[in-house]
């Protein structure tokens, strides 16, 4: 956190609106004072609630894996266009999980016409609200919980979620997923 108070606190280009506290306890930023000790607090709360996100936004569904994580694995060198760990054979059975249980539940969909699904808005829109903010709580997550903070210039070039024409940054490892910024230090 320190080297993280210290590059925002440098970086001002006016009168500064980050200041320490003679004890280096606490950092105030625009008047607000936030406790250093608090901060573990805060991370464990954000994470609490993406937990819950995650388990409101899954009703209904089995999200255990019936394999090792081991198994799954990803070719960080694949540049192949759509090219994605979720295609492995043995994942077939969960990628469109969560999509089937939408459009099979009521809630969700007032009714299926010629194959055209035609959803219940109001509902669809309050889910798709929640998923923004469990992508909002996991980047969170990622900046603080991974290491020393980005920069914003790496902050801003994250994917939420893997795109077929642009470098991936989502991967999946053993034992779980991991996320690789690019930085490039010529870029404005």
């Amino acid at each position: 956190m320190d080297k993280y108070c210290t590059t925002v606190a440098l970086s001002e280009q006016h009168l500064p609106v980050v200041a320490w506290d003679a004890e280096y306890r606490s950092i105030a930023v625009k008047g607000e004072t936030i406790f250093l000790a608090d901060i573990p607090k805060v991370y464990s709360s954000v994470f609490d609630t993406a937990m819950s996100l995650f388990t409101s936004l899954t009703e209904g569904i089995e999200t255990a894996l019936t394999f090792p994580y081991s198994n799954v694995v990803d070719n960080l060198n694949d540049a192949t266009p759509d090219h994605s760990f979720l295609k492995t054979p043995f994942l077939e059975t969960y990628r469109f999980r969560l999509i089937r249980h939408l459009v099979h539940t009521p809630k969700f969909v007032l009714r299926v016409v010629d194959g055209t699904v035609e959803w219940n808005k109001v509902v669809a829109k309050e889910w798709m609200r929640k998923a923004q903010e469990l992508n909002a709580c996991l980047l969170f997550l990622i900046h603080l919980g991974s290491g020393q903070p980005a920069r914003g210039t790496e902050v801003l070039s994250m994917l939420f979620r893997n795109m077929q024409n642009v470098h991936r940054s989502l991967f999946a490892i053993p034992g779980g997923l991991t996320t690789i910024l690019g930085y490039n230090k010529v870029c404005t």
